[in-house]
């Protein structure tokens, strides 16, 4: 599944470094839609001219634009307070992933701000750069949808081997599933019932009611 993500400059920069310890991060930018409003645009630009990656980076940026699922640019609007003030390279991060779908934001930023901001899922280097679980408990789904604590964001979302699931959690397992419905016309069910009509049935039920 393909997430709308926020980057940092330390992200972008970190994407163009060698070392094999970034494999993971460049995989994770590579799939997914890059969110980048003007500012931050800047933000990177910048980034790149000072430290000297600003060649590779722009022949990044320009092949992503000439596909539409790999970015997704936004507006972050100012309000008569921001216009008052210089906006910083937080608060520009921050109103960039406000205006995504998604609302993933990389970065390491102060319980304070998270505080602040609690619509948005803050997503450290750390989990960043973990490899994906092979199997995904209920109890990660649960983590991530319900109690919003999004270390497991990533495992749940990039199309996990397995889902150890318990009787009595439709309602949750529906609502997690229906995020893979997302801007498809189309679904296939594929399990030992194919013959089954209660596999439609459970689809409109707990499924496409979450949509």
């Amino acid at each position: 599944m393909r997430l709308d993500i926020t980057l940092d400059k330390n992200t972008i920069k970190n994407k163009f470094n060698i070392d094999t310890k970034y494999d993971v991060l460049r995989s994770r930018v590579n799939r997914h839609t890059i969110v980048v409003s003007n500012e931050l645009k800047q933000i990177w630009d910048k980034d790149a001219e000072k430290n000297n990656y600003k060649q590779p980076y722009n022949e990044w940026f320009l092949s992503i634009l000439r596909e539409k699922t790999k970015v997704n640019k936004v507006s972050i609007g100012k309000s008569k307070e921001d216009n008052d003030k210089a906006l910083d390279e937080k608060d520009i991060s921050i109103k960039t992933a406000l205006a995504s779908q998604d609302k993933i934001l990389l970065g390491n930023y102060s319980s304070n701000i998270k505080g602040r901001y609690s619509q948005i899922k803050f997503i450290s280097e750390e989990i960043f750069t973990s490899k994906d679980k092979q199997t995904v408990k209920l109890g990660d789904i649960e983590n991530v949808i319900l109690r919003k604590k999004y270390d497991s964001v990533f495992d749940i979302y990039e199309t996990p081997i397995r889902i150890e699931v318990t009787y009595g959690n439709a309602g949750i397992l529906g609502q997690y599933l229906s995020k893979f419905y997302k801007n498809t016309k189309n679904i296939i069910i594929k399990d030992k019932y194919l013959n089954n009509p209660e596999n439609e049935r459970n689809l409109n039920a707990y499924i496409k009611a979450y949509r």
